[in-house]
């Protein structure tokens, strides 16, 4: 049974939930992306409170990403694939939420994308110049863990083993 600490707590989190699905950092503020990855990100490792909530974050997040998606393909750009897309990615495959066709084939597009950046995680030069911190390759080689892609997993553990020993 849940305390009453608890069940204030998530009061007030569902009182910074948007209609949307978004989160807000106060209330009657509009919702922000990066509050809304948190708050999901905290709410899946919670397993079991506000599920109801948290599937309509992951809902608004997957509109986020595939509006960004969209731009990129339209103007054929490079993917720009951040730490939060990180994140992202690896809340998605945590969660395991029912995408549409068109989210999966985003993710699907990342990821492969993702995939190749970690490859030159093994060669030394390339490793310097990694475009995410050692927290992001970490969570690259868990969400690579998850969906049996050991080459890219390994790659990371690779860099993260370096890392840890030559800094």
């Amino acid at each position: 049974e849940k305390g009453k600490s608890t069940v204030a707590a998530e009061t007030k989190l569902r009182a910074l939930q948007k209609a949307d699905g978004s989160f807000a950092r106060c209330p009657g503020m509009q919702g922000d992306y990066y509050i809304t990855l948190s708050v999901a990100e905290m709410l899946e490792r919670s397993k079991g409170i506000m599920t109801k909530e948290l599937k309509k974050a992951l809902n608004w997040l997957d509109a986020k990403e595939l509006e960004s998606y969209r731009r990129q393909i339209e103007k054929k750009q490079p993917f720009a694939i951040s730490e939060s897309t990180i994140h992202y990615l690896l809340l998605s495959a945590r969660v395991g939420n029912n995408l549409s066709e068109e989210v999966k084939t985003m993710q699907q597009a990342y990821l492969k994308e993702i995939e190749k950046s970690a490859l030159t995680l093994t060669n030394k030069r390339e490793a310097r110049r990694a475009a995410f911190s050692i927290y992001g390759v970490a969570n690259l080689a868990d969400m690579f863990i998850l969906q049996d892609k050991t080459k890219p997993a390994d790659a990371c553990l690779y860099h993260l083993k370096h890392y840890s020993v030559y800094r």
